[in-house]
């Protein structure tokens, strides 16, 4: 962050931030993560016979990593009178939510419906 306006907003607003150090191109380690993880969810989706398994794989992915990445950043949102950030609390809560509903599916064997008839069905159009 070069810029003298950016600087001028930095010193004003956070005073105990040094706007010089380096900072986590957080948005890029995030993107990588996005790519690596459509193809686990590809994986998922053909080897999965629970019902919104693929979902909460997501959503466990997702918050895990958010989980991680928002520490990293410098902009984050506080949760008032406490270190804590609000990202990280709603990252915590979608990983344990989806990792009780994964074990909650496996335990009861909510199975999968089937996709029906009519999407595999050919019409006249497409013969």
């Amino acid at each position: 962050m070069t810029s003298s306006r950016i600087q001028l907003y930095l010193m004003k607003n956070c005073p105990e931030l040094d706007y010089n150090l380096p900072v986590h191109p957080t948005f890029l380690y995030e993107s990588l993560f996005n790519f690596i993880l459509f193809f686990i969810l590809i994986y998922v989706r053909k080897n999965s016979k629970h019902a919104y398994e693929t979902g909460c794989v997501y959503l466990a992915a997702y918050g895990a990593v958010r989980f991680f990445l928002e520490g990293l950043r410098t902009d984050s949102l506080y949760i008032a009178g406490t270190n804590i950030r609000a990202s990280q609390i709603l990252a915590l809560v979608m990983v344990v939510g989806s990792l009780v509903y994964i074990g909650i599916a496996h335990l009861l064997d909510i199975r999968r419906a089937p996709l029906p008839e009519k999407c595999f069905a050919k019409t006249e159009a497409s013969k």
